[in-house]
C-alpha cells in the first residue's frame, strides 16, 4: 500500500525502558480503512531495531520518543497499563501493555505493545553543556551477564576521536579491583559505552567520558546494583499424623531469605519475628465452644456441695462458668502447642484440663473426692463429629511475611479415653 505524506503531522508517544512484542505481521496498519499504513519502523524509529511478529527488543533508561508520522484527520493515542492499573509512564521494573489506538473518522483500530523491563543496574547521569550521556539499552550477552550501552553526544567543535573514559570507584576507600566487577567498552565511533555486569557489586560505580581537548567538556554516570532477594524465605509446620491425638508430633521449620549484596540495599525486608497463632476452624459457622461439653453432662456429688475444679467449687446454679473455665485453658494449652521447637502431643495434659472432681458417698460411710473424665470423652466426640463438616483446631506458623496452617479435623484419643477397669469379678481366697 502507498504510503500518503500529505499534510502530514507528528506525534510523540514517550515509550520508556521497553521490551516491545508486536502482535500483527511485524506493520502496524491501518488497513481496510483506508490505503494508507505505517510501518513498525516508522512506528518505532530506534537505531537497529527492526521489528517482527514476536519479535522481542529490549530498551531501558531514559525516555524513547518515537515520532509517528499521521496523515490529516488520524488521530493517535496510547494507553499504558501494568497490571490492571493505568500508569503514566513506564519507569519500574516490572510488565506493561500498551494499547496503540489509531482514528480516522468512526473506525479506529488498536495495536498492542508488551513491555518487560528487566533493568540490573541503576545509573544517575551527570551531563556537560558538550558531552551529553543517555541510556540506551539494556540487555543480557551470551554469557548471562548483563549489558547497559550509554550513548553520548559531544557538542562545540570538540574531536569525537580525542574522548576518552575511565570507569572508577565512586569512593576513593574502595580497594576492590573493579575490573572484576564491571567492564566499560568506550565505542567513539558508534558514540557508546558498553558497560557489561559481571557479578553483584556493593559499592557505587562512577563513569566518566572528557575530552583530551577541553577540561571542562565532561559527563559522568555513576552506577548503582540493586541488592536482590536470592532464596525466599519459608516457614513450614507439618505432623506426623493426619489426626489430632497422643503421640503426634508437630514441627515448625523456618528459613531466612538470603540477599545479593548491593549499593543499594532493599529497605523493606520482611520481618524475622516467629509467630504462632491457634483458632477454630469453623467452616459450617459454628463456634469452638459449640464442641465443649455441656452442664447437662456434669454429674453433681452425692453430698450437695456440687463438683470442683481447679480448686473452686461450683453448684448446680453455676456449672456454666466452669465450662467457661474449662474452655479458657483449653484454648491457652492448644495456643502454646506450637512452638519453635519440635512439640509432641500427650493427650493425658488435655484430658486433665477436663477432669473436675465431685464426692461420692461411700458404703462404710462419708463421702470420697473422686475424677470424672467423663467430660473430655464429650468434648472428643463432639469435635469428631464437627469435623465432619470441616471444624477442627487450625494451627498457623508466620514468619517472613510467610504462613504455614496446619489443621486437624478429628482427635485419635483411643489410647486415653476411659478409665482402668477389672474383668473377671473379684478375687477371693
Amino acid at each position: 500500500m502507498a504510503r500518503k505524506k500529505s499534510k502530514a503531522k507528528k506525534v510523540a508517544t514517550a515509550l520508556l525502558a521497553t521490551v516491545v512484542l508486536l502482535g500483527a505481521a511485524g506493520t502496524l496498519a491501518v488497513g481496510a480503512m483506508t490505503d494508507w499504513s505505517f510501518k513498525s519502523e516508522d512506528l518505532l524509529p530506534f537505531k537497529d531495531v527492526k521489528i517482527e511478529s514476536e519479535q522481542t527488543k529490549v530498551y531501558t533508561g531514559s525516555a524513547l520518543t518515537p515520532d509517528v508520522e499521521v496523515p490529516e484527520g488520524y488521530e493517535v493515542s496510547m494507553t499504558i497499563m501494568k497490571g490492571e492499573e493505568v500508569v503514566e509512564e513506564a519507569i519500574e521494573i516490572g510488565d506493561y501493555n500498551f494499547t496503540i489506538t489509531v482514528k480516522t473518522g468512526d473506525k479506529s483500530k488498536d495495536y498492542e505493545v508488551i513491555l518487560h523491563i528487566i533493568d540490573e543496574l541503576q545509573e544517575e547521569v551527570t551531563n556537560s553543556e558538550f558531552i551529553q550521556l543517555k541510556t540506551l539499552s539494556v540487555g543480557t550477552n551470551a554469557a548471562g551477564q548483563t549489558e547497559k550501552v550509554v550513548s553520548y553526544t559531544v557538542s562545540g567543535n570538540l574531536d569525537p576521536q580525542k574522548i576518552v573514559g575511565a570507569l572508577t570507584w565512586t569512593s576513593g576507600d574502595v580497594e576492590d579491583d573493579i575490573s572484576t566487577f564491571m567492564t566499560a567498552v568506550l565505542d567513539k565511533t558508534a558514540k557508546t559505552i558498553t558497560l557489561t555486569c559481571l557479578q553483584a557489586f556493593s559499592h557505587q560505580m562512577t563513569y566518566t567520558i572528557y575530552s583530551e581537548e577541553l577540561a571542562e567538556a565532561k559527563a559522568s554516570i555513576t552506577i548503582d546494583y540493586q541488592q536482590k532477594v536470592l532464596t525466599e524465605a519459608s516457614v513450614d509446620i507439618s505432623a506426623t499424623n493426619s489426626a489430632f491425638g497422643d503421640g503426634l508430633k508437630i514441627t515448625t521449620t523456618t528459613k531466612a531469605p538470603t540477599y545479593s549484596v548491593g549499593s543499594i540495599l532493599i529497605e523493606d525486608k520482611p520481618s524475622e519475628d516467629l509467630v504462632f497463632t491457634y483458632n477454630w476452624k469453623a467452616n459450617d459457622g459454628t463456634q469452638f465452644n459449640s464442641i465443649l461439653p455441656s452442664t447437662n453432662d456434669i454429674t453433681l456429688g452425692e453430698d450437695g456441695m456440687g463438683v470442683f475444679y481447679d480448686d473452686k467449687n461450683y453448684t448446680s446454679g453455676t456449672l456454666s462458668s466452669m465450662i467457661t473455665a474449662i474452655g479458657t485453658k483449653v484454648t491457652a494449652w492448644l495456643n502454646g502447642l506450637v512452638t519453635s521447637k519440635s512439640v509432641t502431643v500427650d493427650l493425658d495434659e488435655l484430658k486433665e484440663l477436663f477432669t473436675y472432681g465431685r464426692n461420692v458417698r461411700q458404703s462404710y460411710g462419708g463421702y470420697l473426692r473422686v475424677n470424672s473424665t467423663e467430660l473430655f470423652d464429650d468434648f472428643v466426640a463432639n469435635f469428631n463429629n464437627k469435623g465432619k463438616v470441616g471444624c477442627g483446631f487450625q494451627f498457623s506458623a508466620q514468619a517472613y511475611e510467610k504462613e504455614d496452617v496446619l489443621v486437624f479435623t478429628s482427635i485419635d484419643a483411643t489410647k486415653t479415653l476411659g478409665d482402668l477397669s477389672f474383668t473377671g469379678g473379684n478375687v477371693i481366697f
